[in-house]
């Protein structure tokens, strides 16, 4: 299509956001869902993005809920997701990931600025609820 993206391969829960850019469009599918602390890496991540987001990651369904997490002053019930660590192909970094619920993932869409929110899949899928999201400003 003629476009040339730039390729990023680091560990923004470890180097954070500071060295990315802004960008026009993100597409974020099958992270989420890996990380410890997913709504700190949205709250970084989300006002880089000019125009929209193509977001793919599992979810929890309420039934599923087994923790509370913090980030910042608010207080998310969450699934904990067993991963395998850096040792397991298809795994997370960490030990463990925090499934957010389909309606506080998309509060911090909307949050963040995201007015127009597509639903454009929602998949019971072997490991859990999977959605896919077209957010855009």
């Amino acid at each position: 299509y003629g476009c040339h993206p730039k390729v990023y391969c680091l560990d923004l829960e470890k180097d954070g956001m500071g060295c990315l850019p802004e960008f026009d469009v993100l597409c974020h599918i099958g992270v989420l869902y890996h990380l410890a602390d997913p709504v700190s890496h949205l709250q970084g991540l989300l006002p880089r993005i000019r125009q929209c987001v193509l977001l793919d990651t599992h979810i929890s369904r309420p039934e599923e809920i087994t923790h509370q997490y913090q980030s910042g002053t608010a207080v998310y019930p969450v699934r904990l997701y067993q991963e395998g660590g850096r040792t397991e192909p298809f795994s997370g970094l960490s030990n463990h990931a925090k499934w957010l619920l389909q309606g506080d993932l998309l509060g911090i869409l909307a949050r963040a600025g995201f007015k127009n929110i597509q639903e454009l899949a929602l998949e019971n899928q072997r490991g859990g609820l999977r959605i896919r999201l077209l957010a855009q400003r």
